[in-house]
């Protein structure tokens, strides 16, 4: 499997990643099963988010995390934050400061993990003004994400703000504008 280096650290990455979206009806035996495969393939990254089966992918990574000591140093954790979604399917998206730095919070805590090494705003499509997420990112990174290398952006027209953003001192991370 073909690795990418990520981060000023030049971790070693597969470029492959293996999603997490539907695992929450899957055994804490079958979700080790899955990394323990995909391992064995060369695949270290994994994929989650919050909002995958309402914080129970994750909350069952954290169970296998948990019931397998060492292996989450053996992977790249990728989540993702930004979009709520209600009981009732009602779902919108909130890039916040204070939903981010909750939501980032929530995800470490369900994953028993005290840091991912990627977090993404899951299919952030900000115009506009930057300064309320440049702010979330330095809370984030006080509250938990010190070894976070990534948070993405989601849109071509974000390039010259998020360009400003990587550029600022007190913002260590790497941001990566990927256009759909």
């Amino acid at each position: 499997m073909r690795c990418i280096e990520f981060g000023q650290a030049k971790t070693k990455v597969s470029e492959v990643m293996v999603g997490l979206m539907r695992i929450d009806q899957m055994s804490v035996a079958k979700v080790t099963e899955l990394v323990e495969t995909a391992l064995d393939e060369g695949i270290n990254a994994l994929d989650i988010a919050d909002v995958y089966g309402h914080g129970a992918c994750e909350s069952l990574l954290g169970e296998v995390f948990a019931a397998n000591p060492g292996l989450r140093d053996r992977v790249f954790l990728q989540s993702k934050v930004g979009i709520r979604k209600e009981d009732d399917g009602f779902t919108w998206y909130d890039f916040s400061k204070e939903h981010i730095i909750e939501a980032v919070d929530a995800s470490l805590s369900r994953l028993g993990v005290d840091h991912v090494d990627s977090m993404l705003l899951q299919t952030c499509h900000i115009d506009g003004e930057m300064p309320p997420v440049e702010r979330a990112i330095v809370c984030v990174r006080s509250h938990g994400m010190k070894r976070a290398k990534a948070m993405a952006m989601r849109s071509g027209s974000n390039a010259p703000s998020v360009a400003h953003v990587s550029a600022a001192p007190d913002v260590p991370y790497q941001w990566k504008v990927a256009t759909s």
